[in-house]
């Protein structure tokens, strides 16, 4: 089951789906009542939301969100993150890591070319991180 809450999604991945649900951000409670509905328990979520997708050309949010919103702290994208995360596993469902089905396909800790990389390009590299 997928839910896109971004437009522009993938038409590939509507058609991996068994069943997709295009359902806007700020639907919280739309999307678990179609979570419920399709007797999800674990999900997971790709991409990140950030403020300005949020908050762009955001129409009216539900009463839900409106509470998800109004509980924040602050306004940092991770901050909005977290407590989307903390709301879906209020409403019962397992979030699981970002990765776990990503794994395969990411490259192994270390050097990945021929050639090591030099003091200057490690330096670079750290920062980087």
């Amino acid at each position: 089951v997928v839910i896109g809450v971004v437009p522009d999604i993938d038409p590939a991945l509507k058609a991996e789906a068994d069943a997709f649900y295009d359902i806007g951000v700020a639907k919280l409670g739309k999307i678990f009542k179609t979570l419920k509905k399709e007797e999800v328990q674990e999900l997971t979520m790709l991409g990140k939301v950030t403020k300005e997708i949020l908050f762009k050309g955001l129409t009216f949010p539900d009463l839900k969100t409106l509470g998800v919103l109004k509980r924040l702290k602050n306004r940092k994208d991770d901050t909005i993150m977290l407590a989307i995360v903390d709301e879906i596993e209020r409403e019962g469902f397992k979030v699981l890591d970002q990765t776990a089905y990503l794994k395969p396909f990411m490259p192994k800790v270390g050097v990945l070319s021929k050639a090591q990389p030099t003091d200057e390009q490690w330096a670079d590299i750290c920062f980087g991180f």
